[in-house]
């Protein structure tokens, strides 16, 4: 009878803690942590960002692409680094422009700003562009091993860091200066999309550090307003983009392009391609350029800070 009452007394004090409200300490709760892993210094044309990397211990560049879901080199580095294929891995490439089917590359080590990965299955794609850093350009930096971290894009000091989100619910960015939060959708694999406007009809943009320049499909670009007609008028321009062969398309002046509650007026597009793989039009380095931002991949937030004077 004794171990009864012992056991339903242990039972009923059990019950008793579950429901009794936890009373904070003056510690209070343990404080997420955002640790900054690694600062990269931007290189070579403000018109793109680059980064120094090693491939197999080879310093190497490559172009730091949000807008690209898998980390991928050139055939000509595969042949100059001697790389060996992984015939288990491949696949279909979508460029804007132009597809291209090809078998993985195997490196041994691919290192970034001390940060070191091994025995990478890297995806083989040909580039028509390059960059002119003084270092071989091997290929772009894709989601694939961004989405590790969070980014804090910061293009007008040239540099990106990489910081590990210890479990920060908020994605907050611990920055000494207000910003604007904007939630984030997952499209595809590795692959992030932001709410905007465009003269007023809503899209879903991908944010794409490996473009240059801001992109809408024509098929949207008709949904946003713009008639047939109108986009005969406005000038043709050459596009490049993950393809070997550049791609005809038009520059069109958009009256007003929305990103959270900010407005851009009379903003200017590459209107091409017929679909992006997982969102309506590329967000790229021209709205960038005078931004800080951070990109949260843990939260699916991105943080904007207000644009730097005279962006």
């Amino acid at each position: 009878m004794r171990r009864g009452f012992i056991a339903a007394a242990a039972l009923a004090a059990a019950l008793a803690a579950l429901m009794t409200p936890a009373i904070a300490t003056d510690a209070g709760p343990a404080p997420c942590r955002i640790e900054r892993q690694a600062q990269l210094q931007l290189i070579g044309d403000p018109s793109q960002m680059v980064v120094a990397a090693a491939i197999d211990g080879s310093p190497v560049a490559m172009i730091v692409d949000t807008g690209a879901q898998w980390t991928a080199v050139t055939p000509q580095t595969v042949k100059r680094l001697h790389m060996p294929p992984d015939s288990w891995n491949g696949g279909l490439h979508r460029g804007v422009g132009s597809f291209s089917n090809s078998i993985n590359a195997v490196a041994r080590s691919v290192e970034i700003g001390g940060i070191r990965l091994e025995g990478r299955s890297l995806s083989v794609i040909p580039l028509a562009f390059g960059v002119d850093v003084g270092l071989p350009f091997a290929g772009l930096l894709g989601a694939d091993f961004l989405y590790r971290f969070d980014l804090d894009i910061d293009l007008p000091h040239r540099t990106l860091t990489l910081y590990r989100n210890g479990g920060c619910r908020t994605g907050a960015p611990p920055w000494d200066v207000a910003a604007v939060a904007i939630p984030l959708v997952r499209s595809a694999p590795n692959r992030l999309t932001l709410p905007v406007s465009v003269d007023g009809h809503p899209f879903h943009a991908i944010l794409d550090t490996g473009a240059g320049g801001s992109l809408i499909t024509r098929p949207n670009a008709l949904r946003a307003g713009v008639s047939a007609e109108t986009l005969e008028h406005d000038p043709v321009i050459l596009g490049r983009g993950a393809g070997p062969q550049e791609f005809a398309a038009r520059t069109h002046i958009f009256a007003e392009i929305r990103i959270g509650p900010e407005r851009l007026r009379n903003f200017a597009m590459t209107v091409g391609g017929t679909t992006l793989g997982g969102g309506d039009m590329l967000l790229g380095l021209d709205y960038l350029r005078s931004r800080r931002v951070w990109l949260s991949y843990a939260t699916r937030q991105m943080f904007v800070a207000a644009p730097a004077r005279g962006g």
